[in-house]
């Protein structure tokens, strides 16, 4: 049977679960974002099956928004698929409302598996055992399976079972909307037990059609119910196993009967097959991912699990292959920041797919590429030229940004991020540059990757202001990304990535004409991109303007430095600064506190142009002013503070950014998963910890790690080679597997060139000695 061929598979991993052991009502919310199923195409929060109260069931459907009703379009929370209801005698078997003796909930973050096991007992004393496990398929990514196991333990029992799709979900409200659903049933049918329904979206018409069967075993008998609701007897010690599976496929095609068909066939063709056949693939589907992606630590045990928690959240929401999708701000775990795409996507997370899962880094790219239309439109709007990208994305590539939401003490604010966090447009150039710097892949930057380039640059070429006193160009009223700044001028992080930009534009020019003479020809004609123009870029790089202060510090922004300073009152259990007793966030611009990396963050990405001495003055003048009020901000601080020999600071960021969602330490979990801390743990980990940098074609290995960690091991995958690491307190052993006859790069480890056979394990230590 499929529970326990899937549970034989759990009771060997009991170190890679993530557990829930006892029933507490007030984390309700918070454990079904943690236990979100997901295969990139879907995702599925860890409700309870039967629904208790409070529960906030939501199934998103990766790219399906829909704006109705909504001051900007929202990812949709489709109907629930894996509603299962069973009552006895009048009596529902459910959490928190019939009595249980024992409970347990377990996420198998190795195979994507949520298992359930619940001793109830009713009015009368008479107990049932319920065990349950679902699974959304990693290798069917429209298939997704829930079996439940029920046995009445003292006594016979009727039972009435409840199959039927949830259709009570919406999408949340916020400070100024109410709930709402993005969607109607077109079509509901029932052909021999195979249950179709066929919702439409209220703004596009886009269809979604779901298939499900419930396959029931008793005893020998087998059978597929008839309907989605029906009654059965249990004798004493009987148990009744019922297994739901479902499909869901979802078009914008006009013809409905195709999506029924497509449904019901494919349905047909799993239960055919078997639902252990589909576990089974599904199994080896995420062994495959876990392949590249496992990162082993020793010595720290809770560090492990975090670590596997949140790589598990990142395989789950990776893009489905060939989607041509990105990663929302809360991945498909809830609809907080309603499911929009941010820099989250480009910054904190591509790295991890890039040296991972490439497939999926691709897609993120592609989704940026078939929005640059909308992009242009954007820059058009506001008098610049080229391609301006949206803060806040969604389905059709236009801004999403809503003007009002909910500020950090609570009141309602307006927001600015739309018209003003421009650096968007250059984290995009940024993340474009980056994956090709790390795989090679032409033929991406051919199509698609060499167009994004010159069309940002020339948003930043229109962007600028000539300061004819300074002789400068300025760029005015942004937003960085300490967001608690609005409206100012010549932020040191969007000045240098505009600068790094236009010099990087410039550069893959004149390798695009050099190496692809005829393809840079027809790019330029097609753009109508003007050798003027491009010179432009180079002249205008350098004289951006950006403040440093004697002592090396760099000013955030003009007249930061003029801010009053506020001491933070000490630091929580995570070396979180405390803010000051009755602090009033409405005052905080004026201040010099910020709200998460800035200018750090700005030398991370261009780590290769500062040297150490101002990567630790930043260090030590920024640190202390940053309140770490976004998700974004720990996990990046991880990286200087080891870098610089912070280690007992490194170590506090880190654990903060990996058990943000576990232990949920910002207290808004419930709202859904932060994917850029899930990114931000991967980076932490392999460029803070295990201490790689590259420098234009090199590789660099200098380690530090924490002293909890006896060694550290990890795969990383750079331009069609596979590096294996193992890293101990002085030693590193890395393996190298490639079809290529020599490394993409030089490797340095502890400061000295080092030579690697392929296919062999070499080690280094840190006194030289091999």
């Amino acid at each position: 049977m499929i529970r326990q061929y899937m549970e034989r598979f759990h009771r060997i991993r009991k170190d890679w679960t993530v557990s829930e052991k006892s029933w507490e009502p007030s984390a309700l919310e918070l454990r079904e974002t943690q236990f979100t199923l997901g295969n990139g195409a879907f995702g599925s929060r860890g409700i309870y099956e039967e629904l208790p109260q409070d529960s906030l069931p939501g199934t998103f459907m990766a790219g399906f928004y829909d704006r109705v009703g909504s001051q900007v379009a929202e990812l949709v929370n489709i109907p629930n698929p894996f509603r299962l209801s069973f009552t006895l005698r009048g009596e529902q078997l459910g959490i928190g409302k019939m009595d249980h003796s024992s409970h347990r909930r377990d996420l198998d973050l190795k195979h994507g598996i949520l298992f359930r096991h619940t001793q109830y007992r009713d009015t009368k004393k008479r107990r049932y055992d319920y065990r349950s496990v679902r699974f959304l398929s990693m290798a069917d990514r429209h298939l997704g399976v829930m079996h439940a196991d029920l046995t009445a333990t003292d006594a016979a029992a009727e039972i009435d079972v409840e199959g039927a799709l949830d259709m009570s979900v919406w999408n949340s409200g916020t400070v100024t909307e109410g709930r709402k659903k993005h969607w109607r049933i077109r079509e509901v049918s029932n052909e021999g037990g195979f249950e179709y329904v066929r919702i439409e979206g209220l703004e596009n018409n886009y269809s979604v059609g779901f298939a499900t069967a419930l396959l029931i075993r008793q005893g020998t008998r087998k059978w597929v119910a008839k309907d989605s609701h029906f009654k059965l007897r249990l004798r004493k010690g009987q148990t009744v196993s019922v297994t739901k599976i479902f499909v869901i496929h979802g078009t914008q095609d006009r013809d409905p009967d195709k999506l029924l068909v497509r449904c019901v066939d494919h349905l047909r063709d799993v239960i055919k097959a078997g639902a252990q056949q589909v576990a089974r693939q599904h199994i080896r589907t995420w062994d495959k991912l876990w392949s590249t992606a496992t990162i082993t630590i020793k010595g720290a045990p809770h560090d492990q699990k975090a670590l596997r928690f949140n790589t598990y959240h990142l395989l789950a929401c990776a893009p489905a292959p060939g989607s041509r999708g990105s990663i929302g701000a809360k991945t498909l775990s809830g609809d907080g920041y309603r499911g929009h795409i941010f820099w989250d996507s480009d910054i904190f997370l591509m790295p991890f797919f890039t040296h991972t899962y490439q497939n999926a880094a691709v897609d993120m790219l592609l989704y940026r590429y078939d929005r640059l239309n909308p992009a242009r439109e954007i820059a058009k709007k506001f008098g610049y030229r080229g391609a301006m990208y949206p803060w806040e994305s969604a389905g059709a590539g236009t801004e999403e940004t809503p003007a009002w939401a909910k500020g950090l003490d609570g009141s309602v604010i307006e927001i600015f991020t739309h018209e003003q966090e421009h650096h968007i447009t250059a984290d995009i150039a940024y993340a474009v540059n980056r994956y090709y710097t790390m795989t090679g892949d032409d033929n991406f930057m051919l199509d698609c990757g060499f167009e994004m380039l010159f069309e940002t640059a020339r948003f930043w070429a229109s962007r600028v202001e000539y300061n004819r006193r300074t002789k400068f160009y300025s760029i005015s009223n942004v937003i960085g990304p300490d967001e608690f700044h609005e409206k100012v001028s010549d932020n040191a992080y969007t000045n240098m990535l505009a600068k790094w930009n236009l010099l990087n534009a410039h550069r893959m020019a004149a390798h695009m004409k050099k190496d692809y003479p005829r393809e840079f020809t027809s790019l330029c004609r097609r753009i109508n991109l003007r050798p003027s123009e491009i010179d432009e870029w180079k002249q205008i790089a350098p004289r951006i303007a950006m403040k440093v202060r004697d002592d090396g510090v760099i000013e955030q922004f003009d007249g930061y430095f003029k801010l009053r300073r506020v001491r933070l009152a000490g630091r929580d259990a995570y070396g979180l600064p405390k803010l000051p007793k009755n602090f009033q966030w409405s005052g905080v611009q004026k201040t010099q506190l910020l709200k998460q990396a800035d200018v750090l963050m700005l030398i991370f990405l261009l780590s290769d142009v500062f040297n150490t001495k101002t990567k630790k003055v930043n260090y030590q003048f920024y640190e202390p002013r940053t309140t770490h009020k976004s998700s974004l901000s720990a996990g990046m601080h991880t990286i200087p503070a080891a870098e610089l020999g912070e280690k007992e600071a490194a170590y506090n960021f880190f654990r903060a950014a990996a058990f943000l969602d576990l232990e949920n330490v910002m207290n808004n979990t419930h709202e859904g998963i932060h994917a850029a801390s899930l990114g931000n743990v991967w980076m932490a980990t392999i460029y803070g910890f295990a201490g790689l940098t590259h420098v234009r074609d090199e590789l660099h290995i200098k380690p530090r790690l924490p002293k909890a960690w006896s060694q550290l091991s990890f795969s990383y995958r750079w331009k069609e080679t596979d590096l294996k690491f193992v890293i101990e307190a002085d030693k590193v052993k890395l393996t190298v597997r490639s079809n290529r006859k020599t490394l993409p790069g030089r490797i340095k480890v502890y400061g000295k060139y080092q030579e690697f056979p392929v296919n062999k394990a070499v080690a280094f230590s840190k006194s030289g000695k091999q």
